[in-house]
């Protein structure tokens, strides 16, 4: 992904504050769209589905099918309560381009000798590989 690939040039040039700020980012990113999914889904088994935002884009047919390619480039809403059919592969996607991230950020503090922000980024990138056993 993108952000991947901006975590691995951050690495390389050792710029770790920046990159531990998008880190940060994508984790907290990560968890309030897996929140809101939850209280969607919620929502839809209480019978109570939660109303599109307004002024949102007509519904994806492909997301309403359950697999719409485009993902958050698509142009159309997508109803958080759908559920997904690739829905595990996109999240394990997720965890493993966090997961580089992190090892990127283990790297670039282990080169500039910063031991303490290097090893909480190893405990972190150990929690996502045994998360994804």
């Amino acid at each position: 992904t993108a952000h991947s690939a901006r975590a691995k040039l951050l690495s390389q040039g050792l710029q770790l504050k920046e990159l531990e700020t998008l880190v940060r980012e994508r984790r907290h990113a990560i968890e309030a769209e897996a929140a809101a999914v939850a209280v969607a889904m919620d929502a839809a088994k209480r019978g109570d589905p939660l109303p599109p935002p307004p002024r949102a884009p007509p519904p994806c047919s492909f997301w309403l099918a359950g697999a719409c390619e485009r993902g958050v480039n698509c142009k159309f809403y997508h109803d958080l309560a759908v559920p997904q059919r690739d829905a595990c592969k996109v999240e394990a996607e997720r965890r493993d381009a966090l997961l580089a991230q992190e090892v990127h950020t283990a790297h670039a503090a282990a080169m500039l000798g910063r031991i303490k922000p290097c090893r909480r980024a190893l405990k972190r990138a150990a929690r996502l590989v045994k998360d994804a056993a």
